[in-house]
């Protein structure tokens, strides 16, 4: 969901964020999920290597 659509869900629940914020959220979170991504790349590429 793009992050203005999800700011105005908050908004009409009475929550304000302001963008930065929610970017900040999405950059820690690309962090915390990058290792997990590699290792989920690492095991794809294999298997379809050693098929």
């Amino acid at each position: 969901m793009l992050f203005y659509c999800q700011i105005e869900i908050f908004k009409r629940q009475g929550i304000k964020l302001s963008p930065a914020t929610v970017n900040g959220w999405f950059a820690v979170l690309i962090e915390l999920l990058e290792p997990l991504y590699e290792t989920l790349k690492k095991e794809v590429m294999f298997w379809i290597t050693f098929r």
